[in-house]
Parts: structure tokens; sequence; C-alpha cells
């Protein structure tokens, strides 16, 4: 069986064009500079006999034949990708028979090259039933086997495989798993899709956190948020360095039944009417872009959105209109997240719901500064303490074998010494003494933190065991692994 390598990609900043959006937005005005992969979404599948062909749809077939040349006019280093849709019936009916499959793998390859894209993205949401699922994996690895034989035909790059997923590897309750083994061996990537957990169509008679990351603290029994998932597919086989993480640029809004009940799962009555509220809401789901959840937070200013951080998303209300969404805290939230767990890096659903490149840039930048810090460089500031009385304190130290933290007097200073040995978790003693509250700056590797009135402690040990994982998950990461 042929198998993928992603040595040679070490992050994906991505995000996805959707030709089909409600206004979609210009191929040259994507900020193609904060991204590192872009996908052209959706390439059509007609199926005729036995015969399986892979198009443009024909009213964006200029905008999909000069994507690539377009957005390397302000990123020449971005690569792009051809995400191919086409419902999931059509890809069941596709999938089903050899020969059709080889049509839609070959179709897809030639279609990819000829028009310059570096890789091609799998949309089946999603695989219903058993056989199906067979089918997937069988197409997975006819494809990979494929792309590697053109490859070595004509010395070009292998092209990049992906595929839209789930968020978990069990598409349904009590049923089966996605092929694990293919997707493992055959995809450059997954997509996962972390968002869609609540919506108006799923869950019309509450609210919900739409796109968790955490389940929160009232439903904690409740699987439908995205850390879950991802540890999911990771025990099941998937390498955390294949794995992308979904974050959505659009929100789910719900009509309220009682506008003074406002909290997360309060009682609704489907999808918010959006010519009511102003804004484009889509009625068959209660989807909305961001940028059109901004517009309808900046003319509704006598409420105040609400960040909340045990679910990592955003809420705002006003009237009978209530909105769950990601704005840059969360979007922040999430890609560190993404860091810190070793993922391969995000995607971004799609470059058209953000306003301005809000989004596009918090979601960079952070990712940036996150690599940065586990490159080993924290770029966290000074700490400074408060006024305060009693003698002087002094910090106790952490030990891990082959690191060692030590915390200063109160005053939120931290010494990293790394040394040979295996890590080994020790213990952390405050000193007594002096001193106010001395808090240090939240570096992406690392944060310190002193704390005086009468006690002088040394750092909070939690924070600093995250920030030497995320240079452990780094080095293990730069070892192709």
């Amino acid at each position: 069986m042929a198998s993928s390598d992603t040595g040679n990609i070490t992050e994906v900043k991505a995000g996805y064009w959707y030709c089909d959006s409600q206004s979609p937005t210009p191929v040259a005005d994507i900020p193609s500079e904060l991204f590192t992969h872009l996908f052209a979404a959706f390439a059509d599948v007609k199926l005729i006999g036995n015969d399986c062909k892979v198009t443009f749809p024909e009213a964006y077939e200029v905008q999909f034949s000069t994507f690539t040349l377009t957005v390397q006019k302000k990123n020449p280093l971005v690569q792009t990708l051809l995400s191919i849709g086409g419902g999931a019936s059509t890809f069941a009916s596709m999938a089903s028979q050899v020969n059709t499959r080889q049509s839609f793998i070959h179709s897809s390859i030639n279609l990819a090259r000829s028009n310059d894209f570096h890789g091609l993205s799998l949309h089946w949401q999603y695989p219903s039933t058993e056989e199906e699922r067979t089918n997937l994996g069988s197409l997975l690895n006819e494809w990979r086997a494929e792309v590697d034989l053109e490859s070595k035909l004509t010395g070009n790059d292998p092209l990049l495989l992906v595929a839209a997923v789930y968020y978990r590897p069990q598409i349904h309750e009590d049923s089966f798993n996605y092929p694990v083994a293919e997707i493992a061996s055959s995809l450059d990537w997954i997509n996962l899709v972390a968002y869609d957990f609540y919506n108006p169509v799923l869950s019309g008679n509450n609210t919900g956190p739409f796109a968790a990351l955490h389940n929160g603290h009232i439903h904690e029994e409740d699987p439908r948020c995205a850390d879950p998932g991802v540890r999911a597919w990771i025990h099941h086989g998937v390498p955390a360095n294949k794995i992308v993480f979904g974050l959505p640029f659009y929100g789910a809004a719900w009509r309220l039944k009682d506008d003074t009940q406002r909290g997360i799962f309060a009682a609704a009555d489907g999808a918010a009417d959006g010519a009511a509220a102003g804004v484009y809401i889509n009625p068959s789901d209660g989807t909305i872009l961001y940028n059109q959840i901004k517009y309808f937070i900046e003319t509704h200013p006598g409420s105040d959105p609400v960040h909340h951080d045990d679910y990592v998303v955003d809420i705002f209300s006003a009237e009978n209109t209530w909105i769950a969404y990601n704005d840059t805290q969360s979007i922040t939230a999430k890609v560190k997240y993404a860091k810190e767990n070793a993922l391969l890096g995000y995607y971004a659903w799609h470059v058209g719901g953000d306003r301005q490149g809000t989004l596009s840039q918090a979601a960079s930048e952070v990712w940036n500064r996150v690599a940065l810090a586990t490159d080993g460089t924290d770029t966290g500031g000074a700490g400074t303490g408060g006024a305060g009385t009693g003698g002087a304190g002094t910090g106790g130290a952490l030990t891990f074998g082959n690191v060692t933290v030590t915390g200063g007097a109160g005053d939120g200073n931290v010494t990293v010494t790394v040394t040979a040995g295996n890590i080994n978790v020790g213990s952390v003693t405050g000193g007594t003494g002096t001193g106010g509250t001395g808090t240090g700056g939240t570096g992406t590797g690392g944060t310190g933190t002193g704390t005086g009135t009468g006690i002088g402690m040394a750092p909070r040990p939690a924070p600093i065991v995250r920030s030497i994982n995320s240079l452990l998950s780094c080095r293990h990461q730069q070892k192709g692994n």
C-alpha cells in the first residue's frame, strides 16, 4: 500500500474560498499572505453511466482556472488545493464501483495538474453506511497510488491529498468508524470539521455552543465538542501532525422563545429571522457569516458580546435573536489549542465570512507567535509586583529531571534550566515573605506568575507544564513523527 508523507509539511494555515456563498469574495481579495494553503471550493462531480468527471462550476470556471495564479500574486509560496464537493449520494455512487472510482481519480488529477493546483481535497459529508465506509477506504488507497504513480512518471511533486472529515472517527452513534487506517496511510492530512455541533436544525428548541472546544460545565456528559473528537482521532491511529483544526468564520442564530432568558441552552424556536434582524441569516439552517454578525452587533449597541471560556465560544443576543460564533478571543484560543497539542495547523471555513481579514489575521499571528515560543523564544513580558508587607520571600523550584524551573521572590520571574536526563515531575515550594502581587506577562512559551501579600510563591506549575509540553511537542514534530 502506498503511503502519504507529511515530512515536508511542517504547518498548515489554510482557508477555503467558497464560490457559492451568498456573496463570494473576489479571489484577488483573499489575503493569501496570511495562509500557507488555500482551497478552492467546490469542483463538481458528474456521473454519466460508468464514467465520472470532475469539473469546475460553469459560472465560476474562470475563477477556478486562474485561482493559483491569482492568489500567488500576493504570496508566491502559498499552495492551492482543489476541493471536490458533490453531495453524499453522488460520492456514494461514485465510490461504489472500481471503474467510476478510477475515472474520478484520473479526472481529478488531470484537472488539478492542468490548472496548477498543488493538491486535491475530498469533501464527502458524510459516509452513512458500512458499505460506504469500505468504499471510501478503497477510494483513498487507489487515489494515493495513482497520485504517486503520476508523480513518478512526470517528475512532478506528488499532489497533496486531503479530506474534510467529521469531528470524530465515529460518524454515527453506536455505528461504524471512518476507515482510519486508510486515512492515516493515504492522506497528507485531514481537515477536522470542528463546528456545527449545535444549530437551529440540530437543536431548534434550544440554543447551543455552535463550535464548542470543550463541553463546559452544564452538559459535561455531552460529547458534542471538538477536544474529545481530536483525541479520538489520535487514539484510533491518525497522528496529531496529520490533523488540521477547523475554524468557522460564521455562526448560528436562533430565535428566542423568551427574550429574558438568554443563556446557553435557552429555549428557542428555530432559526432567527434575518430580515427582522437586518442581516442575512440562512433560513434553512440559521447560519450567519462573521461579517454579518459584526454588523448586527454594531447596530444593537445596547447589548455586549459575552465570551465563555468553558466552551470557548462567543455569544451575542439582542431582542429575540441569539447568536453563537467565534470572535478573535475564541479563534486565538483554538489556534493555541491546535499548536499546544502538536496538530499540523488550522483551516478557516470560509474566507468570505471574514471582515477585513480580522479573524484570518488573528489566527495567523497567534500561530506564528506560539511557533516562535515553542522554538525556544519566550515572548512573555516582565513580571511586576505591587506594594506589600512582610519579610523577604523565596520562590520555590519545579524539577522535571532535565528541566528545572525556579520561581523568583514574589516578582513573577521564571528561570528555566535544561540539563540531560529523563523528565520527572518534582514538587513546588513557595517561600514566606513579601511583596504585592507580581504577574509575569504571558509568553506563548510559558507564563510566569509570582504572588505577594505576605506569602512569596513560586510560579504556578500548570502553565509551566503546558509550556514545557509545547517545547517537547515541537521537538517531536521537528523529528517528523
